[in-house]
């Protein structure tokens, strides 16, 4: 993949900058016109800004809770049910826990699915020591970088796979129609 999204970017007219870090951004919370000031001197001049610069867990929610730990990245560590706390029967899920899921909706569309069936059946009465625990993916977790409605390349596990296979996968929609519907807003 790292070989590959560089040149299909190239040929895209996209100007790809390794190796330095903004300096300066007009701002971090909106996108933008403005200057970016680049740790190598270099100051880019732009008509919009994207500010990407990383996501920070919302953990106010839960932060409070008794016997809540916090890991370096800000997140709240949960034990295999997804409990951040020493409460039993308080269950967490997306960016705030830290289990080994990257910050990406792709995590949530399997913590979701995996903590509905685990509330109902708690709710039926079965003991929390009868649920199998929820196994992230961590590092083997797939990865699709699209690049518009035609290229682009995903990383499956064991292999990256390009253009075709990728358009085929995120579909026409480039999976807005899918995750609008896992997220309730069809």
């Amino acid at each position: 993949m790292g070989r590959s999204l560089p040149t299909k970017l190239n040929d895209m007219g996209i100007e790809l900058i390794l190796g330095a870090r903004s300096e300066s951004l007009p701002g971090t919370d909106v996108p933008g016109g403005g200057s970016v000031t680049l740790s190598s001197g270099q100051v880019l001049e732009a008509d919009l800004i994207i500010p990407t610069v990383g996501s920070r867990a919302g953990t106010s929610l839960v932060g409070t809770l008794p016997g809540v730990e916090r890991p370096a990245d800000g997140r709240v560590k949960v034990d295999g049910l997804l409990r951040p706390s020493s409460l039993a029967n308080v269950f967490a899920a997306g960016d705030m826990i830290a289990v080994g899921d990257a910050m990406t909706i792709v995590a949530i569309s399997r913590q979701r699915p995996w903590l509905e069936k685990t509330l109902k059946t708690r709710a039926s009465g079965t003991p929390l020591d009868k649920v199998k625990p929820y196994a992230p993916w961590g590092a083997k977790a797939p990865i699709l970088i699209l690049l518009g409605p035609e290229r682009g390349n995903a990383f499956m596990m064991v292999a990256t796979l390009g253009d075709w296979v990728t358009r085929k996968m995120k579909g026409r929609d480039l999976f807005i129609g899918k995750y609008r519907k896992l997220l309730g807003k069809n």
